[in-house]
């Protein structure tokens, strides 16, 4: 791994270790955790016993709208 990479396992890590700690988006369902690194949106999920399950990272100069991401 090299540049951005690390950084960005080391956030995974840290949400692993603290579930609750992103903010909670309830917009939308079933609720996902959605936390900021640089450029970066994580989205995740947190369920039963604190497991966390990253369901996407998108870039902040990706074209969302016209994602064909199914979940």
């Amino acid at each position: 791994m090299h540049g951005l990479q690390p950084r960005l396992a080391s956030r995974f890590s840290r949400f692993s270790d603290y579930p609750n700690s992103a903010r909670l988006l309830q917009d939308i369902l079933p609720p996902v955790r959605v936390p900021l690194y640089k450029a970066h949106l994580m989205i995740f999920d947190v369920g039963d016993d604190d497991e966390v399950t990253i369901l996407r990272v998108w870039h902040g100069r990706e074209d969302w709208m016209s994602s064909n991401y199914d979940g």
